[in-house]
């Protein structure tokens, strides 16, 4: 087990106390009509104590069952300050619980935006990790090593995507012979300068949705890997899958597939149950590899 006050070292740490790989995911949609109990609470609560109480009932459901939370952070911001607002008491929270948490909001700009927005991530919402896409190159990871960040901080570069059109630049082939997936691996490499502590605070993201086949020759296998796309998109984490990716801090994180169930509670305290209920399950079905 690695040491340190690293974002990956204490998920690691975390990880093989709960012996679990589960990461929750937290993305809050406007209940439907079909969901009417949730719907009659985000018209009694408004919008703000709706979203306090949906963090809340999710973070204790999941306590014990993983160590971390991925906040999808477009779902908070789209309701303005009061999500906003409800997305950073969320992150206090989640800390409280003895969790970590990641801000997805897939960030990626140039060098003096993306220090604002490590800035934002870390100094103001408190996030613990932040992920980020490299459509603009190593520049937009200069600011979270030349700032210091990468030493208690962690970002999950956005590498092969879950999505279906990922193929449509993810999967191609540079003028060089080189994959697309290959070069950044190999310049992000290059971006921390041999340092291998810097290398440490960097993750991955690849989608549970793409054949092992397509990305176990990167090199990834001691890497720490974000595995998304399981559950509603259909992706599965095999025991083949952690052969070729045995990092001990990579996460699978699970939104849509924890809320399996909970359209027919009645009350916050069956919806809670139900989202306890599947996180045990997915944490089984995952799995703990170490």
């Amino acid at each position: 087990m690695s040491s340190g006050n690293s974002f990956f070292s204490k998920l690691e740490a975390l990880q093989a106390k709960n012996k679990s790989h589960l990461m929750v995911g937290i993305d809050p949609r406007v209940p439907s009509d079909s969901e009417a109990f949730l719907k009659s609470e985000w018209v009694r609560l408004g919008v703000y104590q709706y979203l306090k109480q949906f963090v809340k009932s999710i973070v204790d459901a999941c306590r014990g069952e993983a160590a971390s939370v991925k906040m999808q952070s477009a779902f908070f911001e789209m309701h303005g300050v009061d999500g906003v607002r409800a997305l950073l008491e969320g992150v206090e929270f989640i800390h409280d619980r003895g969790m970590l948490v990641l801000l997805d909001a897939k960030r990626g700009d140039i060098a003096t935006t993306m220090e604002a927005y490590y800035k934002a991530s870390f100094d103001q919402l408190k996030a613990d990790a932040l992920t980020v896409q490299l459509y603009m190159g190593t520049d937009v990871l200069k600011p979270f090593f030349d700032s210091g960040f990468w030493k208690n901080y962690g970002v999950y570069v956005v590498l092969y995507s879950s999505n279906p059109s990922a193929k449509e630049l993810q999967r191609q082939t540079l003028l060089s012979g080189k994959s697309f997936l290959g070069h950044f691996t190999e310049a992000i490499s290059a971006c921390c300068q041999g340092d291998v502590d810097k290398l440490k605070s960097v993750g991955y993201v690849v989608g549970a949705t793409n054949p092992v086949e397509s990305w176990a020759s990167l090199g990834l296998e001691k890497s720490s890997l974000l595995l998304p796309g399981v559950g509603a998109q259909g992706g599965s984490i095999t025991k083949k899958t952690f052969e070729h990716c045995y990092g001990p801090s990579t996460s699978v994180p699970v939104s849509r597939g924890l809320l399996a169930g909970t359209g027919s509670a009645d009350s916050w305290e069956h919806f809670q149950a139900q989202v306890k209920k599947n996180a045990k399950s997915l944490k089984a079905k995952i799995g703990y590899c170490f």
